[in-house]
Formats: structure tokens, sequence, C-alpha cells
């Protein structure tokens, strides 16, 4: 009896204690007792895949001066609400923190003094990078590769005003681990036939990064140059469709295929310029989807149109085509008809794209100017048929103020049936197809961009009605110089004093791609 006696007396004593304690941690009237009160304007927080949270809420405490400690902790979260394991990602009041993957998280923050301890939770979404603008950059001195990604607003983000910002050098920053250099051509695109499944594809001069195209990272590399030596990648041609198959020209004008879903690379039989064409003056590469050109590709040499088109390789063999040659019972013999071009330097050759995914046929365009007067120009449209080339339209005209150069690019626009070049900062609308005189080169420049800026690339948005124009910005004060603005296509060449629909500035370094990217599991379809 004694010794339950002693027990009630003990455990009396003890809860007075721990009572005791308690007032003392938590007192009600205690003058030096600091509460700790946390705020925010939200109590959900976005940040995109591979940036960094920088987040800081409003943190007070009655008693100002007392030191404070702060722990943020994550577990992820399933839409179901169910937590998975949690991690420690910070010890400061402002959260400074890369999450790795995308996804729902909960956020935890604790803070604590002397006296108190208090905690506040968040809901966080590490985004995927789904719609959005590439613009990409490689450094004029070291060829540092610049690959920015603008993400498309979210109706919540344009409901709370925000503006599109570019995720400067994302590659870099979810990729660390490697030296992109020199990029030729970036795009997503989808693997096979009859699969959502899409990849996103950064092409440079001897290596190619095969990436998810939500979250940027990269999952295979292809050493380009290990497999061809002495070889780089000059040009790309690449479609956001099934086609598995994606072509390469290289430094030595060889035609190789790349097959986008296992990566592979093989030679392609017809149209390599290996040796005798080793020297060819001028080669350009471009896909359409069409009934005769599934593969255009062009090259000039001694005053001769060459290509590998599909039609010719059945009936010629495993030799290149020219506009010479003749079809003699099921082969082609060069020097069967007269060569259209004697008498002309072939300036540019390209592609007037149509509708990118109805298959119809799209038709090339040779841009010629007479040797003997260099005032003098020649226009020929052309296709690809059962008997070799096949003149659709011829054109001549004396241009005299004319402001296409030698070998600058041309991007044309099937939509409006006009064709943009650049020099400088300006930009020219021209419209080959147009009725003399109306299809001359154009004298004065539809708009431009304005002093200290160089245009550098120009692409056709997928449904043609829009023009991404790149440009490099001397003058600007910014260590990146390079950006790029859009324009409606609809209103270049008819409203004077043309102002860009969007701008994007100092997000990169010299602009040499351009894309907008869709989501993985679509394709882009025009309306």
């Amino acid at each position: 009896m004694k010794r339950i006696l002693q027990y009630i007396i003990f455990g009396v004593l003890l809860w007075g204690c721990i009572d005791d304690n308690s007032k003392e941690l938590y007192p009600e009237n205690n003058p030096n007792f600091s509460n700790i009160t946390i705020t925010s304007p939200s109590d959900t927080i976005s940040v995109d895949l591979g940036q960094t949270v920088r987040f800081k809420p409003t943190i007070s405490q009655e008693i100002e001066g007392k030191a404070l400690s702060y722990r943020w902790t994550a577990n992820t979260l399933t839409q179901e609400g169910v937590l998975g394991k949690e991690f420690e990602c910070g010890t400061a009041e402002t959260l400074d923190y890369m999450f790795l993957d995308k996804g729902l998280y909960k956020l935890k923050l604790e803070v604590k003094n002397e006296d108190y301890s208090e905690v506040k939770s968040w809901v966080m979404e590490v985004r995927a990078y789904d719609r959005g603008y590439f613009v990409v950059g490689n450094d004029d001195n070291t060829g540092a590769a610049t690959i920015s990604f603008g993400r498309e607003l979210s109706a919540s983000d344009i409901l709370e005003g925000k503006q599109m910002t570019f995720a400067v050098d994302i590659m870099k920053n979810i990729n660390p681990e490697y030296d992109i250099q020199h990029v030729v051509r970036i795009a997503k695109s989808i693997i096979s036939y009859g699969k959502s499944e899409a990849n996103l594809h950064v092409f440079t001069r001897d290596k190619i990064y095969v990436a998810d195209p939500e979250t940027f990272e990269i999952f295979w590399v292809v050493d380009f140059v290990a497999a061809f030596p002495g070889e780089t990648i000059t040009e790309v041609a690449i479609m956001d469709t099934y086609a598995t198959t994606a072509y390469i020209l290289t430094s030595k004008n060889r035609l190789l295929g790349y097959n986008k879903a296992e990566f592979g690379l093989y030679e392609v039989a017809t149209g390599n310029l290996s040796g005798q064409y080793a020297d060819a003056f001028y080669a350009d590469l471009f896909t359409v989807m069409g009934v005769n050109m599934n593969l255009a590709y062009y090259w000039v040499k001694d005053n001769k149109v060459f290509t590998n088109i599909n039609y010719f390789e059945y009936y010629g063999g495993t030799n290149p085509a020219n506009n010479t040659m003749a079809k003699v019972g099921d082969v082609f013999v060069d020097g069967g008809r007269a060569n259209e071009y004697d008498g002309y330097d072939i300036l540019r050759i390209f592609n007037m794209n149509g509708d990118y995914y109805s298959g119809q046929n799209n038709n090339a365009f040779s841009v010629c100017r007479e040797k003997a007067d260099q005032d003098h120009y020649m226009i020929i449209e052309f296709t690809a048929g059962m008997n070799g080339f096949e003149t659709v339209t011829k054109v001549e005209f004396d241009c005299p103020d004319a402001t296409y150069r030698e070998g600058t690019r041309l991007v044309p626009n099937g939509r409006y049936n006009s064709v943009y070049y650049a020099d400088g900062a300006n930009v020219f609308v021209w419209y080959p197809k147009n009725v003399a005189p109306n299809n001359k080169f154009p004298s004065k420049a539809a708009f431009s961009l304005g002093e200290g800026k160089e245009v550098t690339f120009m692409r056709v948005s997928y449904d043609m009605r829009e023009l991404y124009v790149g440009f490099y910005d001397r003058n600007s004060g910014e260590t990146l110089k390079g950006g790029f603005y859009i324009y409606d296509a609809s209103k270049i060449g008819v409203t004077t004093n043309l102002q860009p629909t969007k701008k994007f500035e100092n997000i990169t370094s010299r602009p040499t791609d351009i894309i907008y990217k869709s989501l993985a599991w679509d394709i882009y379809k025009p309306q």
C-alpha cells in the first residue's frame, strides 16, 4: 500500500512538472514569449522544371530580434494526396532550390525561435515544358550554344497578369554534364507511325543530342564525328510527323539518313556528292511531303541542278539526276536535253512549302541571274516527274534595283505565295508567282528591325501565319545580344511601319534556329 501511494504522489508531481513546463513554453501572459506567423499570398506555387525556386514568405514574430532558424522540406505528392518520402531542400529564410522531377510536391517550412515553432505548407507544381518557343544561339567566338525556351502562358498565368519569359540556357541548366556547341538544328519529332511518343533532337556539328521533349533531359547522344571522321553536320531536314527518317547533309556533301526512332545513321545511296561532286558550289536540303518529292535534296554544279528525288532513283540507278537528263527506255541519259540555265548563274534554290501535313505536291524554284546582264533575272518553277525535271513556269524580268544577294537564304510562305529574305536589319517580301511586273524583287524592305540589329535567322510557323525573325543586336549592353520578334505574316508587305506582335530580347547569343514546340504527344495542325 505504501508503494502504491508513492507511485500516486510521484505521478501527481510529474504531472505538475509537465503542466508547469507547458506554461513556461506557451505562457498566455508571458511578455517574453514570441509567437511566429508565416503568411504568403497563395497556398500554391508553380515553377518550370529546371528552374530554381526562389520563394520567400512573410515571417514575423511578436518580439523582434529573437534568433530564428528555418527548415524547408518537401514530399512528392500524387493527385490522390499520397505523400512520398520527405527530403530537405533549404535552411534559409528564402527557399532557393531546383527540383529535378516534374509533378506535385507538398512543400513545408518550419520556423523556430527559443520559444516556439511554427509550420506552414504549400502545394507546389513543377511544370513540364509543354508548349512554347525555342530559340537557339551560338557564340561567335566559342561556338557555345545558348538554347532558351519560353513556355506558353497557361490560363491561370494570363489571369494573374504574367508575361512570357524565357528560361535562358535551359538545356545547359538541366543537363550541366553536356557541353553543347555549334547547334545546326533543333526539332521535336514524332517517333514512328501510329505512335504518340516524340523526342527532342538537337543536331550540332559533331553530335546529336536526344532529349525528353517535356523535361529536356538528355538521354542519348549520337557521336557523329566518331561514325564519320573528318565530317560535320551542316544541314538537317526533319519533320514533326510519323516519318521515321530525317536527313543530314555533311561538310563533305554526303547525304545521310538518320533514324529518329533508333538514333542510327546510314548513307543514302543516291545523291551523295563524295568524290566527283565534292566541290559542289551550292547545296541545300529540305524535306517536303508530296507525290513525287518525299525528299528533295538539291545542289548545283557546272551550271546544272542535281537532285536525288525518288522517281529518278527508280529509273536512274544510284546516280543523282540533273536537269539535262532525259529518259531513254528505263534509264536517264545525261545531255538528253538542253540545259535551261546556260548563260545564267543559279543564285539559290528553294521549295515553296504548301500545307505542311496535307501531302500535296510542292514545287521547287531556281533563282537565276544572267551572266552577260547582271540586271536580268530568270525564275524557273520546276518539279520532278516520271520523265525527269519538268518545268512548270519560267519567267524573266529586268530588275536593276534588286535587293536580293546571291546565296542569301530564302524563306518561303506557301499560304501567301510569298518569300522572305533579309539584309542587315531589313526584311524583304517577294512574290515570285505574281504576274509581271509584280514578280520582281522588291526595291524596298517590308519592315526593318532598327539600328544595330542584324537578322541572322528566319522561319515561318507551322501554320504559315507568323514569321519568326531572329536577330543579333550589337548595340545591346547585355551579355546576351540575341533575340527574336514575331510578325503577322498576313500584314507583311501590306502594312506600312509594321510592328512585331511579340518581342523577345536578350535571351540568347547569335540566333541560328527558332521553332514553336507543341505538346510531346501531338502534331500541330494548322487551322
